[in-house]
């Protein structure tokens, strides 16, 4: 019993199932339409409609070695403190007072808020190496403000943290190309809402479309037998441009004569 309701149950979205694969490929070509607007769409507002931004950045090493052990080399001890530390120093970089200063010298006029939204940092794979992350809408700020906080940021690490030190590893550099938007993103994210919008419609009106086509589909429905049908009564023209009326299926030569909607 339990292998019969299975098999009825699999039947029964076959046949739901089939109608809404053939309506999706009716519509092909307008969900394909639709997708390439969208896309169009998404790529012209990122091309003209976003302000783009450049991002450089630099990394630098957080260094806390213990004078008390009066060795050159780093204990253990010593660099679980630098990666203790290297939160700490995050901070001090996007301070009130390194930011400011530095937008100062690099002749940046933004308030510390804005400031605070351009210059982000990271720790590199848990280790003592810190990330200094800076994005501007113009590439000569972002070089400009990245370089004056690696000026700024050793000395006020000295002078905060005692017995601790900021050295550079990778300078920044200039930014030649632009970090946001990115084209082929917003195009897939254009394609990608475009071919939803499109499903969700065709789907609709297939859910929402219930004419009866033919004698299958309405067995195929109801699951009641066919007794019987009525042909199309259609008009064939004589050679005297007169016409005489017959049954038939589909369409003959000549044209059908419709009024109010019936075929007679």
């Amino acid at each position: 019993m339990e292998q019969l309701n299975t098999q009825a149950m699999t039947e029964r979205y076959e046949i739901e199932l089939l109608p809404l694969l053939k309506a999706l490929w009716r519509k092909a070509w307008l969900i394909f339409a639709v997708s390439l607007f969208c896309g169009s769409i998404a790529y012209a507002y990122a091309r003209f409609g976003i302000t783009p931004t450049y991002k450089t950045s630099f990394t630098a090493y957080v260094n806390n070695k213990s004078e008390a052990s009066g060795t050159e080399s780093l204990s253990n001890a010593d660099l679980q403190a630098s990666q203790d530390l290297v939160h700490t120093y995050a901070e001090i970089i996007t301070s009130r007072t390194v930011l400011t200063e530095a937008a100062k010298r690099a002749g940046i006029n933004c308030t510390f808020d804005e400031l605070k939204k351009m210059v982000s940092t990271s720790t590199v794979s848990d280790t003592e190496i810190i990330e200094v992350v800076v994005i501007a809408e113009n590439p000569d700020n972002a070089l400009a403000l990245a370089e004056q906080i690696a000026e700024i940021v050793p000395d006020s690490v000295s002078r905060i943290v005692e017995g601790s030190s900021l050295q550079m590893i990778d300078k920044p550099v200039f930014p030649d190309k632009r970090y946001s938007p990115s084209f082929p993103v917003y195009i897939l994210l254009g394609l990608f809402a475009g071919a939803v919008i499109s499903f969700v419609v065709v789907l609709a009106q297939e859910f929402l479309d219930n004419r009866i086509r033919s004698e299958k589909e309405l067995q195929a429905k109801f699951g009641i037998p066919i007794v019987g049908s009525i042909p199309d009564l259609v008009a064939a023209q004589n050679d005297d441009n007169g016409y005489k009326y017959g049954y038939g299926y589909g369409k003959k030569a000549g044209r059908e004569v419709k009024n109010n909607g019936i075929v007679f």
